[in-house]
């Protein structure tokens, strides 16, 4: 994850290191940047890659506002917050409308509230940031025609694509209780579905991806689904992103776009199809006419191919997934 990094400006010098000691003892891993001249800290702002910036608004030499519309030409990403009295309010939220700075906070701020300040605006940028990244995967799976479900450690659903929703809405395999958690109906299933989510954070079986079959009672074919650890998430925040791969809806991967993106034989193409369609290597065979020795031996060539080892690093692979 990205080391925190924090500005905060204000003439007023003992309020500057007070601020910085109260970064230091209550969030010693982030780096929070001081700075008491507004016009110096143009530079430093430049220097540092602050994500977060909470300025003073009246200050010599340079108001916060014209601060904080200078340091966004820089970088308009970053949350910017403004430090204001009750006279300037009305200077404040002008220039949240213009500028869009994120947030106006009342004087007098005791050191404790700029850490409360900039908390929450780290935690609303890795939100939009995790909600980005999901929306741009989900609209790929789509293309692909898979559903896509992000879960949390605790296996509650924090975002869902509209082709998964209604993937689990047709289904018998599937349900989101009303605390927000995916399940399986089935009990037996139910251990075998919360590895999916459970799985480590780190060593080699973050890599891998896991994958479960689920059958329900009027499916000819079950519903096949695929875990990978979604990018830029720790072990504090970890979130999977369950890939639903439902045969009735026929997926519309081509063989041929299989075959020429990784410069695969049809054979190996249409055998890498079945695979991702939730197939075993001995249905795989049977669906596309060949021995199993034979189908060994085509995916054997398919890994050296793709560059994978592993069936779940296969299926990220044709999915576009970053393992």
């Amino acid at each position: 994850m990205t080391k925190p990094i924090a500005l905060i400006v204000d003439d007023d010098r003992d309020l500057m290191d007070l601020v910085a000691l109260t970064f230091r003892v209550s969030r010693p891993e982030w780096e929070v940047v001081t700075e008491c001249d507004p016009v110096r800290s143009l530079e430093r702002f430049a220097a540092s890659g602050a994500q977060a910036v909470i300025s003073d608004l009246r200050m010599p030499h340079l108001d916060g506002l014209s601060l904080i519309e200078q340091m966004k030409r820089l970088d308009d990403e970053a949350s910017y917050m403004l430090v204001t009295g009750d006279a300037d309010l009305s200077s404040a939220l002008a220039g949240i409308n213009d500028l869009g700075i994120d947030r106006y906070l009342l004087k007098p701020m005791p050191a404790e509230e700029y850490v409360q300040a900039v908390e929450q605006a780290m935690e609303t940028r890795a939100g939009r940031s995790r909600l980005e990244a999901s929306t741009c995967v989900f609209q790929m799976l789509e293309l692909l025609g898979f559903g896509g479900v992000e879960l949390d450690a605790a296996g509650r659903v924090v975002a869902i694509s509209s082709l998964a929703q209604r993937i689990i809405a047709d289904s018998d395999c599937l349900y989101q209780c009303p605390n927000g958690t995916l399940r399986p109906y089935g009990r037996r299933e139910a251990s075998r579905f919360s590895a999916l989510y459970a799985q480590p954070s780190h060593g080699p079986d973050r890599q891998m991806g896991r994958s479960l079959l689920l059958s329900g009672t009027g499916r000819e074919e079950p519903l096949a689904i695929y875990a990978f650890p979604m990018p830029g998430t720790g072990a504090a925040e970890r979130r999977t992103l369950l890939v639903l791969v439902d045969p009735s809806r026929r997926t519309r991967l081509s063989i041929g776009q299989i075959a020429e993106m990784w410069s695969l034989s049809l054979a190996e193409a249409r055998l890498v199809r079945e695979v991702v369609k939730g197939q075993d290597i001995r249905d795989a065979a049977l669906e596309c006419g060949v021995s199993i020795d034979t189908a060994r031996s085509y995916m054997k060539s398919v890994h050296r191919k793709m560059g994978v080892s592993r069936q779940g690093e296969l299926v990220g692979r044709v999915l576009g997934l970053s393992l």
